[in-house]
């Protein structure tokens, strides 16, 4: 879990520093920091919002295996 969090600051870090530039250009426009940083956190929210629908589906897979008979699954050879 700590290595995927390292990783999400990466590319968060590599995001931002190479906005740099937009977000100096936004601000100069007059846009709040609210909006630079729902900008900036939208798509890692997304990718983590799909992700956690994805391990709900793997978990709900995997309790209906380890709930069901295994004879039942044998005898469907």
């Amino acid at each position: 879990m700590t290595v995927d969090t390292r990783k999400m600051y990466g590319l968060v870090r590599l995001n931002v520093a190479g906005r740099v530039r937009e977000f100096s250009i936004w601000k100069v426009l007059g846009a709040k920091l609210r909006n630079i940083a729902d900008n900036v956190t939208r798509p890692y929210i997304i990718m983590l919002t799909i992700s956690l629908v994805v391990l709900a589906t793997v978990a709900t897979q995997i309790r209906k295996v380890a709930v069901s008979n295994p004879v039942n699954g044998l005898k469907v050879e």
